[in-house]
Parts: C-alpha cells; sequence; structure tokens
C-alpha cells in the first residue's frame, strides 16, 4: 500500500512538471554588477535606473543605485547610517518608501518625499517591523506587512503613515503585496495554508485566490509593468530558482536553473527581468529578455 501523504506529494510534484512550460531566452543574461557582494530587494526607479539592497560593509546594507547605460553605482542615501533595504518607488517618482532596521529586529517604514528629504514614519516598537512596501498606482498610498496578534496581515496608509487600513488578513504571514496598474488585484505570499504559496485578492481581501500549490516555498511576487505577469522565487526544484507565470496562475515557466541561488526578482519597465544570481559564492544582478 502507498503511504497517502507520499502519494500525495508524488502526484503533486507530477501535475507541476507536466504543467511547467520551458521558456526560451530571447538573449543571454546581460550581468549588471561584479561586485559579488550579497545583494537583494531589486526595483526599477526607471527605464536606465536599478535600485537595490546592497553589504557596504561587514553590518552595514544600503540602498545603491545603478545606472544601466553607464554601469555607475551610487549610495541612494549617502548619509545613511541605519541598515536600509525593500525599497519602493510612487508612479510619478516623487515618493519612496523603505525599510530601515532599527536595532534588535526593530524594522520602521519610511516614506520619503525625494525633492525635499521630508519623511514620514510608521514604528509601533517592540521586536517587529514593516516589511514589503508597494505603492498603489495612483501613488496615494502604500502597503505593506505588519505583524499583530500573532499573525502578520497585509496593511495599507497614506503618504503621511496615517489613515491605516487592513486589506489581507488570516492566520500565519503575509508579506510581499503588489497591486495591479488598474488598482483592481492585489498579488501577496502567504503562509495560511501551512508554507508559502502565492495568492491573489481584490482590494477589499474578500476574495482570495491560491495561485500556486507545491509543497516547496513559492515567495516574494512581483508584478509585471503590464499586470500580466507574476515573477517569484521557488524552492520547488530544491533550491531557489525564478520562476514566472500569468496573472491567473496559468503557464507556469522556470527562468533561471542553476546549481546556486537565484532570487529578488525584479520586472524591468519594458518586461526584461532581473534578478540575484549566486555564481561560485559570489552574488550578482543579471537581466535578461524572455519569450513572453
Amino acid at each position: 500500500m502507498i503511504d497517502r501523504p507520499l502519494a500525495c506529494l508524488f502526484f503533486g510534484l507530477l501535475a507541476t512538471s507536466l504543467s511547467l512550460v520551458p521558456l526560451v531566452a530571447s538573449e543571454p543574461a546581460r550581468h549588471l554588477t561584479s561586485t559579488g557582494t550579497e545583494k537583494r530587494d531589486l526595483r526599477f526607479f526607471d527605464d536606465d535606473t536599478l535600485v537595490y539592497c546592497e553589504q557596504v560593509g561587514p553590518r552595514q546594507l544600503a540602498l545603491v543605485k545603478l545606472t544601466l547605460s553607464t554601469g555607475a553605482s551610487e549610495r541612494l542615501h549617502p548619509d545613511a547610517t541605519t541598515n536600509e533595504f525593500e525599497p519602493a518607488f510612487s508612479p510619478d517618482r516623487d515618493y519612496e518608501a523603505f525599510v530601515q532596521n532599527l536595532g534588535n529586529l526593530n524594522l520602521r517604514l519610511a516614506i520619503r518625499r525625494r525633492d525635499t528629504g521630508e519623511t514620514a514614519e510608521f514604528r509601533e516598537g517592540g521586536f517587529s517591523g514593516a516589511r514589503g512596501p508597494t505603492f498603489t498606482p495612483d501613488g496615494r498610498r502604500v502597503l505593506y506587512a505588519y505583524p499583530e496578534e500573532g499573525r502578520q496581515p497585509i496593511w495599507s496608509c497614506d503618504l503621511q503613515c496615517q489613515n491605516r487600513n487592513r486589506l489581507i488578513d488570516s492566520s500565519g504571514i503575509n508579506n510581499w503585496p503588489s497591486v495591479t496598474p488598474d488598482g483592481t488585484t492585489l498579488i501577496f505570499g502567504s503562509t495560511r495554508d501551512g508554507n508559502f504559496e502565492i495568492y491573489s485578492a481584490d482590494l477589499s481581501g474578500e476574495t482570495v485566490v491560491r495561485l500556486t500549490d507545491h509543497p516547496r516555498q513559492d515567495i516574494r511576487p512581483r508584478l509585471s509593468s503590464d499586470g500580466r505577469q507574476i515573477a517569484f522565487t521557488s524552492s520547488r526544484d530544491g533550491n531557489y530558482e525564478i520562476f514566472v507565470m500569468n496573472l491567473d496562475g496559468s503557464r507556469l515557466r522556470r527562468i533561471t536553473q542553476h546549481a546556486e541561488r537565484d532570487d529578488y526578482p525584479a520586472w524591468h519597465p519594458d518586461g526584461r527581468l532581473a534578478w540575484v544570481a549566486e555564481r561560485d559564492g559570489r552574488f550578482d544582478i543579471h537581466l535578461i529578455s524572455i519569450t513572453p
């Protein structure tokens, strides 16, 4: 007799492999960096500018701005003394949001007006903090994850970190919110069903649809600029790889296949895909054109 949990796992993996569509790159990956230092949290500011978090010292994580056309990079906030990560930018590029580490696992959400430097902060205190900020398509609110009472809902606030609304709430951890350009659909990751999977919901949080179903982790979903595709990281093949699927979860295809880690996907405005690739223990950013 076949053990039922083992059989379920086998047939689940079989179904996944049958539904996996191979993806053909239209050109080799372009290497955007060569420093080899740890990197994470990629976010395109515009067609020629990529912002990401990089380890710039033994205990320092900083936001770095890379110009694609020249390869030049510089600190986004040269005077920052705290660790900063998870950048996001409003569609009009007037505001930026990011997370600061104040020490002792205390993470603060900062929303900053870029021309004046005026900064609003959300900080509840204690050993917790906001994660995964992103702007709504109209640029008027920021979505983020924040733990409360043993679970982690997804919230929204205005540009002054006021007028908070709870959008997604469930048992477990909800994180990495992303909103479609028409403002109707929210994509996020959640452990509500036991392990991290990718979900979609309307902005009321009432209609939630599970998009992935695998015993391994599916994390860090990121919507393409046109809102038609979702890139995410998955450990379903034994290590972290980059996958892409349609907005409704169909046409799953794997972008990377390497023994080392591929993580933190980000869409270029023109539809190319960037991610952090570990090769020979070094971490650098790759950019590739993919077949739609």
